[in-house]
Protein backbone atom coordinates (compact mmCIF):
# COMPACT_ATOMS: atom_id res chain seq x y z
CA UNK A 1 0.00 0.00 0.00
CA UNK A 2 1.26 3.46 -0.84
CA UNK A 3 -0.29 6.87 -0.14
CA UNK A 4 0.67 10.08 -1.61
CA UNK A 5 -0.83 13.98 -1.38
CA UNK A 6 -1.47 16.49 -3.49
CA UNK A 7 -1.86 20.09 -2.06
CA UNK A 8 -2.78 23.60 -4.06
CA UNK A 9 -4.32 26.58 -4.51
CA UNK A 10 -7.79 24.27 -5.19
CA UNK A 11 -7.69 20.58 -4.63
CA UNK A 12 -10.67 20.59 -2.50
CA UNK A 13 -14.24 20.56 -3.48
CA UNK A 14 -13.57 21.04 -7.23
CA UNK A 15 -14.25 17.25 -8.10
CA UNK A 16 -10.63 16.23 -8.13
CA UNK A 17 -11.48 12.92 -6.07
CA UNK A 18 -13.83 11.91 -8.27
CA UNK A 19 -11.04 12.26 -11.18
CA UNK A 20 -9.12 10.05 -9.07
CA UNK A 21 -11.56 7.10 -8.79
CA UNK A 22 -11.81 7.15 -12.38
CA UNK A 23 -8.00 6.99 -12.78
CA UNK A 24 -8.04 4.30 -10.03
CA UNK A 25 -10.32 1.96 -11.93
CA UNK A 26 -8.57 3.09 -15.21
CA UNK A 27 -5.31 1.30 -13.76
CA UNK A 28 -7.04 -1.49 -11.85
CA UNK A 29 -5.92 -0.56 -8.49
CA UNK A 30 -7.87 -0.21 -5.11
CA UNK A 31 -7.62 3.56 -3.37
CA UNK A 32 -9.67 5.93 -2.00
CA UNK A 33 -9.26 9.59 -2.14
CA UNK A 34 -9.88 11.60 0.83
CA UNK A 35 -10.08 15.81 1.35
CA UNK A 36 -8.07 17.20 3.93
CA UNK A 37 -9.88 20.28 4.03
CA UNK A 38 -7.76 22.39 6.64
CA UNK A 39 -4.97 22.02 4.82
CA UNK A 40 -6.61 22.09 1.44
CA UNK A 41 -4.76 18.61 0.46
CA UNK A 42 -6.24 15.64 -1.06
CA UNK A 43 -4.68 12.26 0.54
CA UNK A 44 -4.56 9.45 -2.14
CA UNK A 45 -4.33 5.79 -0.13
CA UNK A 46 -3.67 3.03 -3.30
CA UNK A 47 -3.43 -0.42 -2.92
CA UNK A 48 -0.62 -1.84 -6.07
CA UNK A 49 2.53 -2.87 -6.87
CA UNK A 50 5.01 -0.15 -6.77
CA UNK A 51 5.33 -0.07 -11.03
CA UNK A 52 1.29 0.15 -11.26
CA UNK A 53 1.24 2.98 -8.40
CA UNK A 54 3.47 4.94 -10.37
CA UNK A 55 2.06 5.15 -13.89
CA UNK A 56 -1.61 5.97 -12.15
CA UNK A 57 0.44 9.14 -9.90
CA UNK A 58 2.34 9.92 -13.29
CA UNK A 59 -0.71 9.83 -15.51
CA UNK A 60 -3.21 11.67 -12.60
CA UNK A 61 -0.03 14.17 -12.61
CA UNK A 62 -0.02 15.25 -15.97
CA UNK A 63 -3.60 15.29 -17.19
CA UNK A 64 -5.41 17.08 -13.67
CA UNK A 65 -8.84 18.16 -14.08
CA UNK A 66 -9.31 21.97 -15.26
CA UNK A 67 -11.04 22.80 -11.78
CA UNK A 68 -7.83 21.99 -9.73
CA UNK A 69 -5.85 25.00 -9.39
CA UNK A 70 -1.90 24.74 -9.45
CA UNK A 71 -1.37 21.21 -8.13
CA UNK A 72 1.72 19.85 -6.32
CA UNK A 73 1.79 16.12 -5.99
CA UNK A 74 3.95 15.01 -2.94
CA UNK A 75 6.37 12.03 -3.62
CA UNK A 76 4.65 8.78 -3.20
CA UNK A 77 5.53 6.75 0.16
CA UNK A 78 4.91 3.53 1.08
CA UNK A 79 2.35 2.46 3.74
CA UNK A 80 -1.43 4.02 4.55
CA UNK A 81 -3.54 5.07 6.82
CA UNK A 82 -5.95 2.73 6.34
CA UNK A 83 -7.24 0.00 3.79
CA UNK A 84 -9.15 1.53 0.87
CA UNK A 85 -12.19 0.58 0.60
CA UNK A 86 -14.06 -1.02 -2.11
CA UNK A 87 -14.28 0.98 -5.34
CA UNK A 88 -17.75 1.04 -5.82
CA UNK A 89 -18.34 2.42 -1.97
CA UNK A 90 -15.77 4.70 -2.69
CA UNK A 91 -17.55 5.99 -5.87
CA UNK A 92 -20.81 6.13 -4.71
CA UNK A 93 -19.77 8.08 -1.14
CA UNK A 94 -18.47 11.08 -3.79
CA UNK A 95 -21.53 10.58 -6.00
CA UNK A 96 -23.71 11.51 -2.94
CA UNK A 97 -21.30 13.83 -1.57
CA UNK A 98 -21.55 15.94 -4.94
CA UNK A 99 -25.18 15.86 -4.85
CA UNK A 100 -25.25 16.71 -1.04
CA UNK A 101 -23.75 19.89 -2.30
CA UNK A 102 -25.39 20.60 -5.25
CA UNK A 103 -29.01 20.61 -3.74
CA UNK A 104 -27.91 24.29 -1.84
CA UNK A 105 -27.00 25.17 -4.98
CA UNK A 106 -29.95 24.04 -6.95
CA UNK A 107 -32.05 25.85 -4.32
CA UNK A 108 -30.43 29.30 -4.86
CA UNK A 109 -30.93 28.54 -8.34
CA UNK A 110 -34.82 28.43 -7.76
CA UNK A 111 -34.62 31.59 -5.92
CA UNK A 112 -32.86 33.34 -8.57
CA UNK A 113 -35.02 31.88 -10.99
CA UNK A 114 -38.46 33.54 -9.04
CA UNK A 115 -36.77 36.80 -8.83
CA UNK A 116 -35.94 36.57 -12.52
CA UNK A 117 -38.96 35.80 -13.52
CA UNK A 118 -40.48 38.76 -11.35
CA UNK A 119 -38.47 41.06 -13.43
CA UNK A 120 -39.64 39.62 -16.39
CA UNK A 121 -43.04 40.70 -15.71
CA UNK A 122 -42.48 43.64 -14.75
CA UNK A 123 -40.40 44.38 -17.81
CA UNK A 124 -43.56 42.58 -20.03
CA UNK A 125 -45.59 45.07 -18.12
CA UNK A 126 -43.33 48.22 -19.03
CA UNK A 127 -43.56 46.75 -22.30
CA UNK A 128 -47.14 46.64 -22.61
CA UNK A 129 -47.43 50.39 -21.48
CA UNK A 130 -45.05 50.94 -24.44
CA UNK A 131 -46.77 49.35 -26.75
CA UNK A 132 -50.48 51.07 -25.41
CA UNK A 133 -48.27 54.53 -25.84
CA UNK A 134 -47.06 53.76 -29.49
CA UNK A 135 -50.67 52.90 -30.44
CA UNK A 136 -51.47 56.30 -29.02
CA UNK A 137 -49.00 58.04 -31.07
CA UNK A 138 -49.85 56.03 -33.87
CA UNK A 139 -53.45 57.40 -33.50
CA UNK A 140 -52.27 61.11 -32.88
CA UNK A 141 -49.72 60.51 -36.33
CA UNK A 142 -52.65 59.84 -38.10
CA UNK A 143 -54.48 62.52 -37.08
CA UNK A 144 -51.92 64.69 -38.24
CA UNK A 145 -51.46 63.22 -41.74
CA UNK A 146 -55.04 63.80 -42.43
CA UNK A 147 -54.82 67.55 -41.12
CA UNK A 148 -51.40 67.89 -43.75
CA UNK A 149 -53.95 66.17 -46.37
CA UNK A 150 -56.55 68.91 -45.75
CA UNK A 151 -53.31 71.83 -45.24
CA UNK A 152 -51.92 70.25 -48.77
CA UNK A 153 -55.58 70.54 -50.60
CA UNK A 154 -56.44 74.48 -49.45
CA UNK A 155 -52.53 75.05 -50.04
CA UNK A 156 -53.47 73.83 -53.86
CA UNK A 157 -56.46 76.11 -54.19
CA UNK A 158 -54.79 78.71 -52.78
CA UNK A 159 -53.26 80.47 -55.99
CA UNK A 160 -57.23 80.01 -57.44
CA UNK A 161 -58.73 81.73 -54.42
CA UNK A 162 -56.34 84.54 -54.40
CA UNK A 163 -56.87 84.93 -58.32
CA UNK A 164 -60.90 85.35 -57.10
CA UNK A 165 -60.37 87.62 -54.37
CA UNK A 166 -58.30 90.19 -56.85
CA UNK A 167 -60.77 89.83 -59.64
CA UNK A 168 -63.59 90.88 -57.10
CA UNK A 169 -61.54 93.70 -55.29
CA UNK A 170 -60.91 94.71 -58.66
CA UNK A 171 -64.14 94.86 -60.05
CA UNK A 172 -62.90 92.71 -63.19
Amino acid sequence: MYHFDITGDKVTEVGFRTRIILELQRHHLQGEPTNVKDEEKVRVVVQGNEEQVRKFYDNLKKNPPKTVKNPVFHSIEPGGCAMPANMHEVATILTLEQIDQGIPLLKGMDENLKSINQSLEGVNKSLKGMDDNLKGMDKNLTGIDENLTGIDKKIESLPRRIAEELKAVLGK
